[in-house]
């Protein structure tokens, strides 16, 4: 989703989450919750499946099929009701742990975990909603301005950014997180952040410091990112960043023919529009690559990488960058960034409004 060394046990524990993040994306949070709390806990689900098993038994032996089938209901009845008053009490003994701030709103519940001591290089806060962390950052005073997470120079919208710092740039970001892409801005530079949820906003305001100590100019609109930029004037955004998230995957409406013309609209000729589209369940190049095509423009994946060894916040991230300009996806920063043409499906349909196919794109 790749720490520092003395916070990687607390990472390797917490890289579980991802594992239920294909549930969490179907089924929502508590799902997974349930899920995960069935892998971690084999021993008391097997408990359960003896008592099932014995009590099987028993209604085996009753003298009519209707006192057994009575029974068997019962049962399982009252196994999901004990399985779910357990993942209860396992979300408050496992998800709660090392939270600092947990916050419900209309998309979720979102928690601020903090991990090391105060004064500790390694001290650091994490934004987890539901089961998918949304941003990390040091509190460290001397390691506060580091770029973490899936947002590093070597990702793909690092390497747009960089690729445009010659000149005062303007950066537009759909979706706030922790803020940590105002971490690039420079003197001169405007970035303007799209939220929908304002909980998301009070919590990278209050809990994290990527906004305040950002260089930049740094606007933030409160709301559903393609009605407001449907909305506004023509943003000239050089790089535009669509890093929303509704659990692991990019809402289908962000993510359609139609939402790509919004945003073309609102970048400047050579600009780029850099869709986050990072997913260990479902594959959304292809249809990055195809509504790009059906606009005439070019598509160029970024895949980051680290090694197994990288003791750095750097996480696995999967960009593919967007431009009317192919030169622009041929500035150094991302050619080094191992920038690769974005292929598209011809056996695919083309995503819009009207259309999306969820299974189609399972990895």
């Amino acid at each position: 989703m790749v720490t520092a060394p003395a916070a990687a046990a607390y990472l390797k524990d917490e890289v579980r989450l991802a594992d239920d993040a294909a549930v969490a994306f179907v089924l929502g949070d508590y799902a997974s919750e349930i899920f995960s709390f069935g892998k971690h806990s084999s021993a008391l689900w097997a408990a359960l499946s003896v008592v099932l098993l014995t009590i099987l038994n028993i209604a085996g032996t009753l003298q009519t099929k209707q006192l057994q089938k009575a029974m068997e209901i019962m049962l399982i009845a009252g196994l999901v009701l004990l399985g779910v008053a357990g993942c209860a009490a396992y979300d408050s003994l496992r998800y709660q742990r090392d939270v600092r701030v947990s916050t419900r709103s209309f998309y979720g519940v979102l928690r601020v975990k903090e991990f090391g001591s105060p004064g500790e290089e390694s001290y650091l806060r994490r934004l987890v909603h539901g089961a998918i962390m949304h941003g990390e950052q040091y509190q460290y005073d001397g390691r506060r301005k580091i770029i973490t997470t899936y947002y590093q120079p070597s990702s793909g919208i690092g390497a747009a950014i960089l690729s445009a710092q010659d000149r005062p740039i303007r950066v537009g970001v759909i979706g706030l997180g922790t803020g940590t892409i105002a971490a690039y801005g420079r003197e001169g530079d405007v970035y303007r952040f799209y939220d929908i949820d304002p909980h998301v906003v009070a919590l990278a305001k209050s809990e994290f410091s990527f906004l305040a100590d950002s260089a930049a100019h740094v606007e933030i609109s409160l709301g559903d990112a393609r009605l407001a930029m449907e909305r506004e004037p023509p943003q000239r955004f050089d790089v535009l960043a669509v890093d929303a998230f509704s659990s692991d995957a990019i809402p289908v409406h962000l993510i359609t023919r139609e939402a790509l013309g919004v945003y073309l609209r609102h970048v400047t000729p050579h600009g780029i529009v850099a869709f986050h589209v990072s997913n260990r369940f479902l594959d959304l190049v292809p249809v990055v690559a195809r509504i790009a095509r059906e606009h005439g423009v070019h598509a160029a994946v970024v895949r980051d990488e680290p090694d197994d060894d990288d003791d750095s916040l750097r996480s696995k991230s999967d960009w593919v960058l967007v431009s009317r300009d192919a030169a622009a996806l041929q500035a150094q920063t991302i050619v080094d960034a191992g920038a690769v043409p974005a292929e598209d499906r011809p056996d695919w349909r083309t995503w819009t409004d009207d259309y999306s196919n969820l299974i189609q794109i399972l990895k």
